[in-house]
């Protein structure tokens, strides 16, 4: 017994020595079979991405015959992973996020000029910063006075340290704020929360920055989303491919105007993707990249949330994505309205108060909380996963 056991064990030594790539080709995710997932292995799927070919050489990691979006979750949930001796790798399911990968922002926009803006975006600004977020994205129109006073009342007044972790877009109320770049260091705030990678296209205007396992990306546009410019969409599909290679999980950009609209304050009718080729541009990014989870918003005095399927016409990209407004922070509010011609079909939820969203992110799972004024109850929550 003893010998049979020996010459088993050196032929199955033999196996793994002489035959390394049946092994690695277990990998998934790995398409030049060097035994690890990694961005070299991205470029390969880029490079094959809409193409009718098979095989995981190729980027064809499921086999079936076409380099998509769900060949690049495999390469996604498997990065990092190392072979010929793992375990065999599988598409997985989502899982209780690890650490770095859980953390929550807020999102809110338009503090316009009314008699109270201030008073209403101060006491937001405590309400929001008592649900202890890692930072927030403001949408635009920071308006209410000069900078300087809105970035007071956006610090609680008194101070209570969510002005120096905010990053904001400017929205049409800005379009004359001339000093916007030299007002706020968005590089500066980005190491006060310990985010990464900060770069900017333009100075505290069109920028990203990573943190957790997201990549955020904000766009200086005042108003429709028409209005964003060929370089600034080339500039983020760069980003965009640079955070698929690094394995994040999300991508989550952040703009003045929605892309699909909710009521009748706007600049684009019909809704932006159907109205305009610059605004399908936007939308061609989205559908370009699966990494891209969500996009926030303000313009619309809303909290609104639009969720799309993989046959929605609101914002046709062919697969889930989401799309959250969060306007009305000491701004007024606007109604959501049905008139027709204005949207094709309503949103999943409209609603008029002033207030922001909270939003957690967990892994690939994100929640966003709308919360009211002086309510610490949330009044719509909504949750939704890659």
């Amino acid at each position: 017994m003893g010998k049979l056991f020996k010459i088993f064990f050196i032929l199955l030594l033999a196996y793994f020595i002489f035959n390394p790539l049946k092994v690695m080709a277990q990998l998934l995710g790995d398409a030049n079979s060097d035994g690890k997932v990694d961005g070299l292995d991205y470029v390969i799927w880029r490079n094959h991405y809409n193409q009718q070919v098979t095989g995981a050489v190729m980027g064809d990691f499921n086999n079936n015959g076409l380099v998509d979006g769900l060949d690049y979750v495999i390469w996604r949930n498997n990065y990092g992973s190392s072979g010929p001796t793992s375990t065999p790798a599988v598409i997985k399911t989502p899982t209780p996020a690890p650490s770095g990968t859980s953390f929550n922002f807020i999102s809110w926009s338009d503090t316009e000029i009314r008699s109270d803006c201030g008073s209403v975006f101060a006491q937001l600004s405590n309400q929001a910063n008592a649900l202890g977020p890692e930072f927030s994205i403001y949408n635009g129109d920071a308006e209410c006075g000069t900078l300087s006073e809105w970035f007071t009342n956006l610090n609680g007044n008194p101070g209570n340290g969510l002005a120096n972790k905010t990053f904001a877009v400017r929205g049409n109320g800005n379009g004359s704020t001339s000093n916007w770049s030299t007002f706020f260091n968005f590089s500066s705030v980005a190491n006060n929360i310990g985010a990464s990678n900060y770069t900017a296209l333009t100075n505290n205007m069109t920028y990203s920055f990573d943190y957790g396992n997201s990549r955020f990306i904000g766009f200086d546009v005042l108003g429709c989303a028409k209005s964003i410019s060929s370089s600034q969409i080339s500039w983020a599909e760069g980003r965009i491919q640079d955070a698929e290679s690094k394995g994040l999980t999300h991508v989550f950009m952040f703009m003045h105007g929605p892309i699909y609209y909710v009521d009748l304050h706007t600049d684009c009718t019909p809704p932006a993707p159907t109205s305009n080729s610059a605004s399908q541009n936007i939308t061609d990014l989205i559908k370009r990249h699966a990494i891209v989870t969500a996009t926030f918003h303000g313009h619309e005095h809303t909290k609104s949330y639009v969720h799309i399927g993989p046959s929605d016409t609101r914002i046709p990209v062919n697969r889930n994505f989401d799309q959250i407004v969060s306007g009305g922070a000491g701004g007024g509010t606007y109604a959501c309205t049905t008139s027709s011609g204005h949207f094709i079909t309503p949103p999943d939820y409209c609603d008029k108060y002033e207030g922001f969203a909270n939003v957690s992110v967990s892994g690939t799972s994100v929640t966003v909380s709308f919360y009211q004024q002086g309510n610490t109850t949330a009044k719509k929550t909504v949750t939704f996963s890659k």
